[in-house]
């Protein structure tokens, strides 16, 4: 009787069970439908009251997102940031490799705003200011619109005074709320960010060094050129972080060997179900690639390399010393070492293009790589002569 094989320590990477299945959230098809059936009923009946009720409920909703957003993009703009993603009810603007792109999300109501520094340089400070922001353009607005509504042709007229009125209880609500210490589903909230960088020194260390690997990432700097230090200061737990994704990533770029490099490689799959629609689509095409080369470089196994390559739906929008890297890998693992060579000088010359300049990790690991493959080719001329 046979021994049952162990059990794989990184089941996900060796594709012995499934990628996690996304986490949706926001607004599900019995809400849509539930909300239409109600809008149907009130123009059916007709009952329009209820129909301005809700209507009015909802667009009150989006103004106070766009103003809390625009308090936050007013603060971050005045010291220099840049916009890179925004979110309001149902649509979300995002600028990918320069252009912008507009999608719609699973959401109704709320809102969420992501900027970049432009330089490492008094970062701790900007944020403060930039987080701020928000809350304090929700209070502003609020208290102005309540200060309003005591005035007599707007408190007078109903038409008027009710919408403003009602914005401003929810301007102020929001502006409250987001003082608070809190989550909002899988982002930190701006109370809970702004004490993070006004009294833990590890978590403003953390979110420093994560907003200047942002930086770079927005300027099209290959990951394999992130400064070391930065990236082990952004892979530090906090508070802040919803996932261990990112961090273990991270984790996974500086790994000493082979066996821990697998370890995160297993955690960033295993944590891929949380990520929003818009993580995923920026993330797993490069993390999918990743994985195909650890499978051909490291445990040389061809066939589930390239299956990992073939998982990523969009190799073209990764990295192109990544994408790179993955070809190499897979030309190698398949015995063609003429083509792997070729591949790795072309990946050297490409990182030179980007950078202008010569890099040390660069130089590193076109010396690795090409000595390994140098390596195997000599060994395998060498038992092509033997066995003649």
């Amino acid at each position: 009787m046979s021994e049952r094989e162990p059990a794989s320590a990184t089941p996900i990477l060796d594709l012995t069970e499934p990628l996690p299945q996304p986490q949706v959230e926001g607004i599900r098809l019995r809400n849509v439908v539930a909300l239409l059936t109600g809008i149907a009923a009130a123009l059916v009946l007709p009952n329009l009251p209820v129909l301005a009720i809700l209507l009015g409920y909802f667009t009150i909703n989006l103004v106070v997102a766009v103003v809390h957003e625009f308090g936050h993009w007013l603060a971050g703009h005045s010291v220099g940031f840049r916009l890179t993603f925004l979110a309001i009810g149902p649509l979300w603007l995002k600028r990918d490799s320069g252009r912008w792109k507009l999608r719609w999300r699973r959401h109704l109501t709320g809102g969420l705003i992501l900027m970049s520094i432009d330089r490492v340089r008094r970062v701790r400070r900007r944020l403060l200011i930039w987080v701020a922001g928000g809350p304090i353009a929700s209070l502003t607005a609020g208290t102005a619109a309540l200060i309003s509504c005591r005035a007599e042709k707007i408190g007078g007229n109903p038409a008027i005074g009710l919408p403003m009125a009602g914005f401003a209880i929810f301007s102020l609500l929001a502006g409250i709320q987001s003082l608070r210490r809190v989550r909002f589903g899988r982002y930190a909230g701006d109370g809970m960010l702004f004490r993070t960088l006004l009294r833990s020194y590890g978590g403003a260390k953390q979110q420093i060094a994560a907003h200047a690997l942002y930086m770079l990432k927005n300027r099209g700097v290959d990951r394999s050129l992130w400064s070391r230090r930065w990236m082990a200061m952004a892979a530090t737990p906090t508070e802040i972080l919803t996932t261990t994704f990112h961090t273990d990533w991270l984790k996974y770029e500086l790994a000493a060997d082979p066996e821990t490099a697998a370890q995160c490689l297993e955690r960033c799959l295993a944590a891929s179900g949380p990520l929003s629609p818009e993580e995923r689509e920026e993330n797993l095409d490069e993390l999918f690639l990743e994985c195909a080369i650890f499978m051909a470089w490291h445990r040389h196994d061809a066939h589930k390399a390239e299956v990992w390559f073939k998982r990523a739906a969009h190799p073209e929008r990764t990295s192109a010393v990544t994408r790179r890297k993955a070809e190499v890998a897979l030309d190698w693992a398949h015995g063609d070492f003429d083509k792997a060579l070729a591949g790795v000088k072309q990946g050297y010359e490409s990182i030179q293009q980007t950078t202008g300049a010569r890099t040390g990790q660069a130089e590193s690991w076109s010396r690795e790589w090409r000595a390994r493959i140098q390596r195997s080719q000599d060994e395998y001329r060498l038992m092509e002569a033997l066995c003649r």
